[in-house]
């Protein structure tokens, strides 16, 4: 009720002011502009947003390898695509706010006759309709991003906190807080989700999915350091995190024999490790390659 009445006390003055500005518009032609320019916005807005995702699709259908990138919010997917951009970054394309995609070139090997165009899709944000209902279509390569820590935020929440301060919060009880971590990504990617996402972008180009563990340099720290008490030396960390992860890498490859793709894997990785970006992207590459060859 009180919301009701300020919302008249509000469009009371909007309509007197607006009179004395424009004294030449009666009160409900005045109201009526205000609604048409609101409306025009966002009518503006969604037309660019769908004209964006038209562009990227356009790269599916010449046969680039189109990348989407799924994860939690803090997984690590922009820090993926910066890393990605850094080998051979030729162009960045703008785009609305909570959707963005990337394009650049590269030459798979030096007797490649031309080089193949790369597009990279992300959206912002953690709901799950942002991909499936993104009318992404002719997807190439489908990269799930999981971590293996939050990244706690200071009290300005553009500032991250470094991988040092990241790791001296881990130390008290890592085994708790990585399993929480795990549990948002278990409830995130659930069974049910994955079988969904990859049935909605599910296409004839689609060849390879990927499910990334992110951010294996934090525990590479804390194992360094002494703080993991189940983990002995770097094998047994992979194992460690792979296990984590069984359920999800379970349910996705099930998903991919479904959906008759090819290609599923799993990496371990950080993502500000250029060494493990490079040899995930050269997988992607090959895969890529091949698909082509095959014509399929």
């Amino acid at each position: 009720m009180i919301i009701f009445l300020w919302l008249i006390v509000i469009t009371a003055f909007v309509i007197v002011a607006g009179h004395s500005f424009f004294p030449h518009m009666t009160p409900g032609l005045f109201v009526l502009e205000i609604v048409s320019t609101v409306l025009g916005k966002f009518a503006t807005e969604r037309i660019k947003q769908l004209e964006n995702i038209s562009q990227f699709n356009l790269g599916g259908r010449r046969k680039d390898l189109t990348i989407c990138l799924y994860g939690y919010t803090g997984s690590g997917k922009t820090t993926l695509i910066k890393r990605t951009f850094t080998m051979d970054l030729t162009d960045r394309e703008k785009s609305t706010q909570d959707f963005k995609w990337y394009s650049f070139k590269v030459h798979p090997d030096m007797c490649a006759s031309k080089p193949i165009t790369v597009r990279i899709a992300d959206y912002k944000g953690q709901r799950p309709s942002s991909v499936i209902f993104r009318k992404l279509h002719y997807i190439s390569a489908l990269l799930l991003v999981v971590d293996l820590a939050s990244r706690p935020y200071g009290e300005n929440t553009d500032n991250l906190l470094d991988s040092k301060i990241m790791v001296e919060w881990l130390k008290n009880d890592p085994e708790t807080k990585i399993r929480e971590r795990v549990d948002k990504h278990r409830d995130y990617m659930s069974a049910a989700l994955i079988e969904v996402l990859l049935t909605s972008l599910h296409n004839s180009n689609l060849h390879s999915v990927k499910l990334i563990i992110n951010k294996f340099d934090l525990l590479e720290e804390l194992l360094r350091t002494g703080c993991l008490n189940t983990v002995n030396n770097a094998i047994e960390a992979r194992e460690y995190v792979s296990n984590l992860f069984k359920g999800i890498e379970d349910n996705l490859r099930q998903a991919c024999r479904d959906n008759e793709i090819p290609n599923f894997s799993v990496h371990i990785i950080s993502s500000h490790n250029e060494k493990d970006v490079r040899e995930l992207f050269l997988s992607l590459l090959e895969e890529h390659k091949k698909y082509l060859v095959q014509g399929r």
